[in-house]
């Protein structure tokens, strides 16, 4: 991936950073006192989406993550986590993560430079 450039931008939060970049994104995140980082891919073909929220399934894992599209009165995203089998009453259950602000760098990152987005 040397050279390759791309416009992105983060949703930060103490215990996660998304870095999301089109329909690709890298989640760094702490899960059960675990740190988690993770490849997604966005999901455009779910049957019942809610449009405030943009959806991203990890790659490897199936966990599901939604990002909601506006900051709610605190300026922050609220961001949802749906682990694979987590249902209730035979319906997936959303747990919230936290409210994570929007942050970007100036100029478009490399992925060979180490960006920190704080």
């Amino acid at each position: 991936m040397n050279g390759i450039e791309t416009k992105g931008y983060a949703l930060v939060s103490p215990t996660a950073h998304h870095y999301i970049f089109g329909n690709l994104a890298v989640a760094d995140y702490i899960d059960r006192g675990q740190r988690r980082i993770v490849t997604m891919e966005q999901e455009t073909d779910l049957p019942k989406a809610d449009p405030n929220f943009l959806y991203y399934r990890e790659i490897r894992d199936g966990n599901r993550w939604a990002f909601a599209t506006k900051a709610g009165p605190d300026r922050r995203y609220a961001v949802y986590y749906q682990s694979p089998g987590a249902t209730t009453d035979g319906k997936p259950k959303w747990r919230r993560m936290q409210r994570a602000e929007l942050q970007w760098s100036r100029r478009t990152p490399s992925f060979t430079e180490s960006v920190v987005f704080e």
